[in-house]
């Protein structure tokens, strides 16, 4: 390619939300996309994880109603929903943009250190969940305070209250969480070698993000009863096996709840960011 091509295709112009395949602005696109999905996709779903909340200390689930103002956590109106929505974007959009761009990068970057040598470019569970493991932990304040906004408390409170132990609950949570939506492009790639659809696409996204979910829960329950200033000993002590029973049960509080409304941000997420990248589904 000429000096003058290359000059060419530097500044040629470019769609904000995808840019020309070979464009040095490329990498700033895909870069703005997942922090705008994240974001959108939050949306939709915060009233599943108030409900989780609630689940978690051991409460109803808030009714939603058209009353202005509503008694919350009792009750939650649709214009405080949407606020809620409103408020919990910025927040996850730039925090999951972040967890699903660092991420990539940390995995790239350890997958090419001695340790985990990949020429092959396969995927290595390996690295991703390491990578997944240090994101969390970077990414965990405002992710502490974000759940701390589904049981009523403010943004600037939350950061205020960290404690080592909640970043240590949210970024064991995370791992899963980062993990979980890091697997789904591979998971979905591969299911679809047996059933090439859509269908089978956004089922590989919803169970990645299901399965996450579960297995990371029991952290996020720790969290919440650690917000509300529930002390987790009480849950476990005498220790024998009516009391770990008790404790088991009390930590997969909201586990389908979360569960079904991770899968569901999995679907809108993963949806948003191949449609603002103008991916073709294969």
């Amino acid at each position: 390619m000429s000096y003058i091509s290359s000059i060419k295709n530097y500044l040629s112009p470019y769609n904000p939300f995808k840019g020309p395949s070979d464009s040095k602005f490329k990498n700033l696109t895909i870069n703005i996309s997942e922090p705008i999905s994240a974001g959108l996709a939050i949306m939709p779903t915060v009233y599943g994880f108030i409900a989780k909340s609630a689940l978690q200390i051991g409460k109803k689930i808030p009714k939603i109603t058209l009353r202005t103002p509503a008694k919350f956590p009792q009750s939650i109106s649709t214009v405080q929903l949407g606020l809620e929505g409103i408020k919990a974007s910025p927040k996850l959009g730039a925090a999951v943009g972040a967890q699903m761009i660092g991420q990539e990068k940390c995995q790239a970057y350890l997958e090419n250190s001695r340790f985990f040598n990949n020429p092959q470019k396969k995927v290595n569970l390996s690295s991703m969940f390491l990578s997944s493991g240090i994101i969390g932990v970077i990414s965990s304040p405002f992710l502490i305070a974000f759940n701390d906004q589904t049981i009523g408390n403010s943004f600037f409170k939350s950061l205020r209250a960290l404690t080592p132990s909640k970043v240590v609950a949210t970024a064991a949570r995370e791992t899963g969480f980062v993990f979980s939506l890091g697997f789904s492009k591979p998971l979905a790639k591969k299911m679809k070698e047996y059933n090439d659809s859509k269908t089978t696409e956004k089922a590989a996204y919803f169970v990645s993000g299901y399965a996450g979910s579960i297995v990371s829960h029991p952290c996020d329950t720790i969290l919440t009863l650690l917000q509300k200033g529930i002390k987790l000993p009480s849950f476990f002590s005498p220790l024998n096996k009516q009391t770990i029973q008790r404790a088991a049960s009390v930590m997969y509080r909201g586990a389908n709840v979360r569960a079904s409304t991770i899968g569901v941000f999995s679907i809108l997420y993963n949806s948003l960011n191949k449609f603002i990248n103008r991916e073709e589904t294969k």
